[in-house]
């Protein structure tokens, strides 16, 4: 089984997870590494000692090839394109935060969009080229501590039912209900990604639908509790792409300092479910299922009535007789 590791964003804590995604699937796989980054460490790091170059003498990018042995790897500067102003500024998902420092800016998301769309074009590239077929293709972030082991096999029956299907490792719920229209999503749902190669190449053909999926579609659907996620499984909807939704446990580290983690384990996976259902949003589904228990006690309560009195009246019966 001939499988692609595509890397993509800013390589952060990649020293310390190198080893869990070692451990968890490059050792269990005949795996080739693909890698599209930054020219900086993390996104606020001005600092020479953070700065990543395809040089001899940069000790950062020297880290990287002597870890991960690419296939192929990019490395930009965050000048290709310009674009201003915040996610979702107007409504729901920024309402809680109106210091703009804490807002998640257009500019940072489409770059995470086409270091994917990037890392994806390295791979298919060199596959073309040197007439390569892969099994599978996992897109995952350098800040991803694996906490168990990758098994493919056991997503096979999504495969082989749909060519367009994506294995998506997300985190829990957010349910949102607004003028009767009920909206799903999974938070983290674009961080690892397990898939077919005709089905990954099909997400990531472009950017083009950029601005339809996160500009056009927080400001059409106002009043929803609108995430970067939302937009990201809009992109999929466009493209033909059914995400399937397991769990696999990992960690999320982006600060070195260990500062700053996102936990995803089963147990985190269910609370998030029930976090969901009883979240400030769903006030219109309590209620109805409010009424529903009501109701299906009262029938209870009616069964066991009928029931005493059809006894009663077969007992009565059989003293008649």
């Amino acid at each position: 089984m001939k499988i692609a590791v595509q890397l993509f964003g800013h390589m952060r804590t990649f020293e310390k997870c190198f080893e869990r995604l070692n451990e968890m699937l490059l050792s269990k796989y005949d795996c080739d590494i693909f890698i599209h980054t930054w020219d900086r460490l993390n996104h606020d790091f001005s600092d020479a000692e953070y700065k990543i170059e395809k040089s001899e003498n940069n000790i950062l990018y020297n880290k990287i090839v002597s870890l991960y042995h690419p296939k192929s790897i990019q490395i930009e500067s965050q000048n290709v394109f310009s674009i201003k102003g915040y996610y979702n500024e107007k409504n729901s998902y920024t309402d809680d935060n109106p210091n703009p420092v804490g807002k998640l800016k257009l500019s940072s998301i489409k770059y995470m969009l086409y270091s994917m769309v990037s890392v994806n074009k390295l791979r298919k590239h060199f596959a073309d080229k040197n007439h390569i077929h892969y099994d599978y293709i996992l897109q995952i972030r350098p800040d991803i501590y694996l906490e168990q082991q990758v098994d493919i096999g056991q997503y096979e029956n999504e495969f082989s039912y749909s060519d367009n299907s994506i294995i998506n490792f997300a985190e829990y719920p957010v349910i949102t209900i607004h003028q009767q229209r009920i909206e799903f999503c999974f938070t983290a749902n674009d961080i690892v990604l397990l898939a077919k190669p005709k089905a990954m190449d099909k997400l990531f053909s472009s950017l083009s639908v950029f601005e339809k999926c996160y500009i056009d579609y927080p400001n059409i659907f106002k009043g929803y509790n609108c995430h970067p996620e939302n937009s990201f499984k809009e992109v999929a909807i466009l493209q033909g792409i059914n995400f399937r939704y397991y769990v696999l446990p990992y960690k999320l580290i982006r600060e070195i300092e260990e500062k700053s983690k996102i936990n995803v384990d089963p147990k985190e996976f269910a609370d998030g479910y029930y976090r969901a259902f009883n979240s400030r949003d769903f006030p219109v589904l309590q209620k109805r299922v409010s009424l529903l228990e009501k109701k299906v006690t009262r029938y209870r309560n009616y069964l066991k009535i009928t029931v005493a009195v059809s006894l009663c009246l077969i007992c009565g019966l059989m003293i008649v007789m």
